[in-house]
């Protein structure tokens, strides 16, 4: 592609690197045709692109990539600001290959610059981080701050909040939290029941797991094969073998794979 066409070829472009992140999952591929536009065909692709470069760099939990990608952006010639989504992304990457305080480090300094003005998602992407490092009594001050900017909270901060509770053996406080969740009228899905399942399960108490498992199907919320191993697993540690034997039937009956 010519010079005399870059502005007809952005499009072009954007699509093919987008095209090797998403649906080919090679997001060196996408790189190595972005820094090609940029030092031979003096083409910009979109900020977008950018920030599926970054995405799909730290969902392969490749962070030199994308911290490759997100030094381009701040490079003079590009100078595109990054937004929540690339920040959460970046987090998250981090939280993935077992380094949160980067994850944490990287946030602060962020916020810190002036670069970023963080919204729940990147906010509950930073939870898990705090949680991971055993910091969960940090995250009050974190809703605190969230509070005087004026950010609803959502089902997936909660639930992010509530695991950070059970990693530290906190029931009590993970079924505060809970609470404080239907008090706010925030409507439970999967994925929060399924946390909740699996927490009392793995601390003993399969009954309060069952309890919240019947919730879960009345409230029109379908359990998956991670919830029904929790209970089969709660029920096992219990000694409750004719129990574990009836939920792990149950699965089968289903027609959900076992593994």
């Amino acid at each position: 592609m010519e010079k005399s066409s870059k502005v007809s070829g952005f499009g072009v472009w954007d699509s093919l690197i987008r095209g090797f992140c998403v649906n080919n999952k090679d997001p060196e591929k996408g790189l190595s045709i972005l820094k090609d536009c940029l030092r031979n065909y003096d083409i910009l692709p979109s900020s977008f692109t950018f920030c599926s470069l970054i995405h799909s760099f730290s969902s392969k939990r490749n962070m030199s990539g994308a911290i490759e990608v997100l030094e381009l952006m701040k490079d003079e010639k590009v100078r595109y600001p990054f937004n929540n989504f690339v920040c959460s992304s970046i987090i998250s990457g981090f939280c993935k290959i077992g380094k949160p305080e980067l994850a944490i480090g990287f946030f602060e300094n962020a916020v810190k610059v002036g670069a970023l003005r963080p919204n729940v998602v990147t906010y509950t992407t930073l939870v898990s981080a705090l949680c991971m490092l055993g910091r969960v009594s940090e995250v009050c001050d974190l809703v605190c701050r969230m509070e005087k900017e004026g950010l609803a909270f959502d089902v997936v901060f909660y639930s992010n909040w509530i695991c950070g509770y059970y990693r530290e053996g906190m029931l009590m406080e993970a079924l505060q939290k809970h609470g404080e969740m239907v008090e706010k009228g925030i409507n439970l899905d999967m994925v929060s029941y399924t946390v909740l399942v699996d927490g009392f399960s793995k601390e003993g108490n399969v009954e309060k797991a069952v309890g919240f498992l019947h919730k879960m199907i009345e409230n029109g919320s379908r359990p998956n094969l991670v919830t029904y191993t929790s209970i089969v697993l709660g029920f096992c540690q219990k000694g409750k073998m004719d129990e574990a034997f009836a939920a792990f039937k149950m699965v089968e009956d289903m027609g959900m794979e076992s593994g």
